[in-house]
C-alpha cells in the first residue's frame, strides 16, 4: 500500500506541479493579453483625437475659406450692379441728348 500511495503521491504532485504551471502560464497569458489590448486601444483612442482635431481643422479652414469667396462675391455683385447702372444711365443721357437734338 505505501508504494502505491507513494508513486500515486508522486503522479498525484506532478499532476498538480502541472495544473498550476499551465493556471500561471494562462494568468500570465491573460494579462499580457490585457496589455496589449489597452496598448492598442490606447493607440487608436490617441489616433481618433488626432484625426478630430484634424477634421476640425481643416473645418475651421474651409469655412474660413467659404466666408471669403462669399464676401468676394459680394463684392464683385456690387461692382458689377454699379457697372451696368453706370452704363444704363450714361446710354439713358446719351439717348436723351439725340432725342433733343432731332427736336
Amino acid at each position: 500500500y505505501e508504494s502505491f500511495r507513494s508513486t500515486n503521491g508522486s503522479i498525484l504532485e506532478k499532476i498538480t506541479e502541472t495544473v498550476r504551471e499551465e493556471i500561471g502560464t494562462r494568468l500570465n497569458s491573460d494579462v499580457d493579453l490585457k496589455n496589449y489590448v489597452n496598448t492598442i486601444s490606447g493607440g487608436l483612442v490617441d489616433d481618433i483625437e488626432m484625426l478630430k482635431e484634424n477634421f476640425e481643422k481643416q473645418n475651421k479652414k474651409f469655412d474660413q475659406q467659404l466666408r471669403d469667396i462669399s464676401q468676394e462675391s459680394a463684392e464683385r455683385d456690387n461692382q458689377l450692379s454699379r457697372y451696368v447702372e453706370d452704363e444704363v444711365k450714361k446710354l439713358g443721357e446719351n439717348l436723351s441728348k439725340k432725342y433733343e437734338k432731332l427736336k
